[in-house]
């Protein structure tokens, strides 16, 4: 879209380039840059803001603003604590970032829609994309930091994003707050074209299906599904699933189409935990879905969060039973964590469970370091390796990874262990 509205954009992924704050200002200074917009991340949040301060150190006239769930939730507490920070994307950044920057082009002071600016009162509401099928396509090219690769197989995979957008209350989930919760959706024939242009342009035939859940809309995946195969775009795809929100015909056809995996949000075993956490479905009703998914030569990846209010040792250690009972090839354990942006840092904080200071620190997924519940936060960590270790050394599981290892995978894996 910046390029689009006239403007020459580039992309640095610093996570995949290693690129540390000296190195970016060096060149935000040597290639003249007028402004710099990136991601503020949960786990982070301090060291991402103090990018601002780095980079005006050397170019002081430079124009600087971040977007993500954390600023956007914490608006006078970022800018209170970066004043060389000059704005906030709100919501989502493409639907405010051209008017920002043709504004700072222009000299003007007034914020859009959208966004932020230092010195106000009140909170900017976020601003969302109605049109998906308006945005252009992703221009990878520009970003530096590719290609991404998928661990143990090591193919190169590119992201897409059927829709956006998610009307279910889950306590601990930001996506509302920087995707809204009503439903949007990009049109079969566009998300298509898309997929057709990667494979053409960028030799890629591997996708994640990027959504807070793809299979909300069954019509919509039905849809894809038969446009993937009417034009024969031979590619594998991966995308994600609420346990009630698919059915065993939208299963073939995802298949069919080339879907090898999806990723399911179980979260916990215990309905009192759930019913607290706003997720809404039956854990009786697992184990059937995830069965008529293996039934149809889908791999199963299951995500669960120890340690939301209500969670009990008993309950943790009962979650990672049906874990690892269940039909699943891979998971993934998370310690409950409370994000600005989401109802249960909110929460969190009324209950003097923890202050807006212990955001700033960062709250991880791996060692939250804070307790929402009777279990203390070093138990919780404890519980989340032990579900790790348990898992994973069932053979079905390690079958299931060895099945997916390949050389272009294995071999970064391996000197990443050795270095």
């Amino acid at each position: 879209m910046l390029r689009e509205a006239g403007h020459e954009p580039r992309g640095i992924d610093c996570a995949q380039t290693g690129a540390r704050s000296a190195a970016l200002s060096r060149r935000v200074r040597e290639e003249g840059f007028e402004a710099v917009l990136w991601a503020m991340g949960n786990v982070s949040p301090a060291g991402d803001l103090a990018l601002a301060a780095h980079l005006k150190q050397d170019r002081p006239q430079l124009r600087t603003a971040v977007f993500g769930t954390f600023p956007g939730a914490m608006q006078a507490a970022t800018f209170a604590r970066a004043p060389e920070l000059d704005a906030i994307l709100v919501g989502e950044p493409e639907a405010s970032a051209p008017a920002l920057l043709d504004a700072w082009a222009e000299g003007r002071s007034t914020a859009p829609p959208g966004v932020a600016l230092p010195g106000r009162e009140t909170d900017t509401p976020p601003q969302f994309v109605s049109d998906l099928d308006a945005l252009p396509f992703p221009a990878w090219e520009l970003v530096e930091g590719g290609p991404y690769r998928l661990p143990l197989s090591g193919r190169p995979f590119l992201m897409a994003a059927p829709s956006r957008g998610c009307p279910h209350p889950c306590s601990f989930c930001t996506a509302r707050a920087y995707y809204g919760t009503r439903l949007r959706k990009r049109s079969a024939e566009r998300l298509a074209d898309e997929l057709q242009r990667d494979i053409e342009r960028f030799g890629v035939r591997d996708f994640l299906f990027w959504a807070d859940t793809f299979t909300m809309d069954r019509g919509h995946v039905l849809g894809l599904c038969e446009e993937i195969l009417r034009r024969g775009l031979r590619i594998q795809w991966a995308c994600n699933s609420r346990i009630d929100s698919i059915d065993e015909e939208m299963m073939a056809a995802m298949r069919r189409a080339g879907c090898w995996m999806v990723s399911f949000g179980i979260e916990s075993a215990d309905e009192t935990v759930l019913r607290e956490a706003g997720k809404r479905i039956d854990p009786r009703a697992v184990r059937t879905t995830l069965d008529a998914a293996n039934r149809h030569g889908l791999v199963c990846s299951g995500h669960f969060i120890l340690g939301l209010p209500g969670e009990t040792r008993a309950s943790a250690k009962a979650t990672i039973d049906f874990a690892c009972g269940l039909p699943l090839q891979f998971a993934q354990f998370y310690a409950a964590a409370p994000w600005p942006g989401a109802r249960l840092f909110d929460w969190a904080v009324r209950e003097s469970r923890m202050g807006e200071e212990d955001a700033w620190r960062g709250v991880s997924q791996e060692d939250a370091g804070i307790s929402l519940c009777e279990l203390s936060a070093a138990e919780t960590g404890e519980l989340v390796a032990a579900a790790y270790r348990r898992f994973y050394r069932r053979p079905e599981t390690l079958w299931a990874a060895l099945r997916q290892l390949r050389p272009a995978g294995f071999w970064p894996m391996l000197r990443q262990r050795v270095a």
